[in-house]
């Protein structure tokens, strides 16, 4: 069945990784059939992102017209969605006329050259003759494609010819999510899925972020996190492919901890509650200086 894309623009209150909060504006690219669907969707989404407290604002829904999405080769650096309108040549057999026949693309790339090289690879095996007739960047921030198993189970599934190399089981989650070994592990399985393949790039961000977001406000709290991860894992547990899921959490988690690692100072601080007297443990964080 052909794919129909629906670009709905938000707006609302989001919690950033320093504790504030921040309106944003985003446009986001859903796989629906019906506008009520795209906006049932984009709400799913985006609803764990919306500080608490706040609304989600679904500013438009629009049909998107494209015919195909080319993200499949793209890198870390390519983040941005460029719509490139191709034409190819083709010769009338009876009037000797030549027309033209306009397709729209959607194209993951870092800047215009790369999508233009983007496109001059994805026609090199092309029979006929064809031109670029424009590259336009949106400002689309992700792309939802239309998933009855979730996004995380797809996206391992495409990769079934990797595989983490520790296998996970649902009885013993909580004793290995807690080994370095194991995190290291899976994180290498992340990384090794995410390797040119910008759907799994957009994925994975999207889990890390979600990691954070559900820890409300713990971004920077290791044990806060990780309890999070395993509470998100439990949602995996009657998938045929557990395991790969569960290590797929796992390696989000890791790389969100080497982050935190690479980039800040944490501590623990303890304050009194006002209204139960009870030492509180909070986890603080400071950006390291870059040398």
């Amino acid at each position: 069945m052909m794919q129909s894309w629906f670009q709905c623009r938000t707006h609302y209150s989001k919690s950033m990784e320093n504790g504030k909060e921040r309106k944003v504006n985003e446009v986001y690219l859903v796989d629906a059939i019906l506008w009520g669907e795209a906006e049932e969707r984009i709400i799913k989404e985006l609803t764990p992102f919306v500080r608490e407290g706040s609304t989600l604002y679904i500013d438009d829904i629009a049909r998107f017209s494209i015919d195909s999405i080319i993200e499949k080769d793209a890198t870390e650096a390519d983040d941005r969605y460029y719509k490139v309108v191709q034409a190819f040549v083709v010769i009338d057999e009876d009037s000797g006329d030549e027309k033209r026949n306009n397709y729209k693309y959607l194209v993951r790339a870092s800047d215009t050259d790369r999508a233009q090289r983007i496109m001059e690879d994805f026609n090199k095996d092309s029979m006929g003759d064809w031109i670029i007739v424009s590259i336009q960047e949106t400002p689309i921030m992700d792309v939802y494609y239309y998933s009855s198993d979730g996004a995380i189970a797809d996206i391992v599934n495409a990769h079934s010819d990797i595989s983490p190399s520790c296998y996970l089981y649902e009885k013993t989650i909580k004793k290995e999510a807690v080994k370095e070994k194991v995190l290291i592990e899976c994180k290498k399985y992340v990384e090794d899925i995410c390797r040119n393949d910008g759907k799994a790039i957009n994925i994975r961000k999207r889990t890390t972020a979600l990691i954070e977001a559900v820890a409300m406000g713990s971004c920077f709290d290791i044990d806060k996190l990780r309890d999070t991860t395993l509470e998100l894992i439990k949602g995996a547990g009657n998938s045929e492919n557990y395991s790969n899921i569960a290590a797929w959490y796992l390696g989000c988690l890791s790389l969100r901890l080497d982050y935190i690692d690479e980039n800040y100072t944490t501590w623990k601080e303890s304050y009194i509650d006002a209204d139960t007297g009870e030492q509180v443990w909070v986890t603080r964080a400071e950006k390291k200086q870059v040398e």
